[in-house]
C-alpha cells in the first residue's frame, strides 16, 4: 500500500458519502437521556477539530448523541498539539452547552505527547 498511487474517484466519493450518511442516520444517533451523565470525546488534527457527545447506557454500550467538527483557521493550525486539543474541548463545550450545562459529564482528550511540557500557560474561557 505504501507505494500505491492515491486515487479519489466516483467510487471512493460514493463510499465516503454512504459512510457519512450512516454515521448520522437515526439508527446510529440517539436521543439524550438527561438522567444519565454525558461523555464528551474531543480530538484535533493538523487541520481540524472534532467532538462526539455520547452517553453510556445501562447495558454498557455507548449511544452517540451528536458529532461536530470544523476546520482550523491558519493561526490555529500553528498551535501545538496540546493547545489544539484544548481548543477542541472549549469549542465542543460551547457547542454542546444546551446538553452539558448543569449536567454531569466526563471528557476524554487524547494525550498531546511531548508538547505537554509547554512553559506558557494558556487561559481558556468557556463562558
Amino acid at each position: 500500500m505504501k507505494d500505491e498511487k492515491w486515487q479519489w474517484g466516483p467510487r471512493q466519493e460514493g463510499a465516503f458519502t454512504t459512510l457519512k450518511n450512516l454515521l448520522v442516520s437515526t439508527s446510529i444517533l440517539g436521543h439524550p437521556d438527561f438522567s444519565r451523565p454525558f461523555v464528551l470525546d474531543v480530538d484535533a488534527s493538523d487541520t481540524a477539530i472534532g467532538a462526539m457527545l455520547s452517553q453510556t447506557m445501562e447495558n454498557g454500550n455507548q449511544m452517540i448523541i451528536a458529532y461536530i467538527s470544523r476546520a482550523l483557521t491558519r493561526p490555529e493550525q500553528r498551535y501545538c498539539v496540546t493547545k489544539k486539543d484544548m481548543l477542541a474541548l472549549v469549542w465542543a463545550m460551547k457547542q454542546f452547552r444546551p446538553y452539558l450545562y448543569g449536567m454531569v459529564a466526563r471528557t476524554t482528550i487524547p494525550c498531546g505527547g511531548s508538547e505537554t511540557s509547554e512553559n506558557r500557560k494558556v487561559r481558556w474561557r468557556a463562558g
